[in-house]
């Protein structure tokens, strides 16, 4: 085997390592840049429409309670408004992702609680005996159950501590592979010196983790397996769908990128080479 066939052999292998780097970086980026973080989490509860189904969800859950212990309908209607779940569902993903535990404490929608029932006592002209005040608190204790579980997303607290365990050994993987990909660079440039081969092989590797990116992707959204995932609760489906979906377009977008440095790539080999032969 001649110098020149295992020159172009060391180099197609650098290429396709540096191919398979590319790809573990953007794959490892775009899990840092999703799954890593709780305000990734946050953007999707609300682009879902997340909020309006829970803030409907546990204002059904608290009236049917109220209704249960002889309290009408209208006393306990809007309880948890729309502001407040909003509010009480990121203070959730938070505390998840910290591993801090899930507890919601949920003192605004406690607080409407309380001051609704005084209200409609005054208004009914009640006087309660003590074991009658007991129940109620029994009632508000119970209204605040049904709310915080309404709340709750199913496996996040899961979820959370499973990034917090990961994170550092990503990060450390992340700048492994990328220290790695430098050298398969350089060592290129060792090979090919700076002229336009090097610019080839690069466009190569660039292209073919575009093509990587996109092409499972894309599959999953023209198969629509993720529309038909079965969830029971509306809300949650909407939420893992959009979830999903999103993650799936930023490997399809960071794809394309891929692809349009590629090609950059492609152009300026094609430059180098034209002003050599022309030199």
């Amino acid at each position: 085997m001649s110098g020149r066939t295992l020159k172009h052999l060391g180099t197609l292998i650098l290429t396709f390592l540096l191919t398979f780097c590319l790809f573990v970086i953007s794959t490892l980026c775009i899990v840092r840049m999703t799954v890593m973080q709780p305000d990734f989490t946050k953007l999707q509860l609300r682009r879902s429409g997340y909020v309006t189904y829970v803030t409907k969800s546990a204002n059904t859950a608290i009236v049917n309670l109220g209704l249960g212990s002889g309290v009408p309908k209208t006393v306990f209607k809007s309880v948890p408004t729309k502001k407040v779940v909003t509010q009480d569902v990121a203070y959730f993903v938070d505390r998840a992702y910290a591993g801090a535990g899930i507890k919601l404490p949920a003192p605004k929608v406690r607080q409407a609680l309380e001051t609704k029932l005084t209200a409609y006592e005054k208004k009914a002209d009640l006087t309660l005996t003590k074991a009658q005040k007991k129940a109620v608190d029994q009632l508000i204790d119970q209204a605040v159950n049904r709310y915080t579980n309404s709340i709750q997303i199913p496996y996040l607290n899961q979820i959370g501590r499973n990034v917090r365990q990961v994170q550092r050994y990503l990060l450390l993987t992340l700048i492994g592979v990328a220290v790695l990909g430098l050298i398969l660079i350089f060592s290129l440039w060792r090979i090919l010196h700076f002229n336009h081969r090097l610019w080839r092989y690069l466009a190569y590797a660039l292209l073919a983790n575009g093509l990587m990116l996109i092409i499972g992707p894309v599959a999953l959204i023209y198969s629509r397996i993720i529309p038909r995932l079965a969830i029971k609760t509306q809300g949650l489906y909407q939420f893992v769908t959009t979830y999903l979906q999103a993650i799936t377009w930023l490997f399809v977008i960071a794809g394309l990128l891929s692809l349009v440095l590629g090609l950059v790539a492609t152009l300026s080999s094609e430059l180098k080479r034209k002003q050599r032969l022309g030199g």
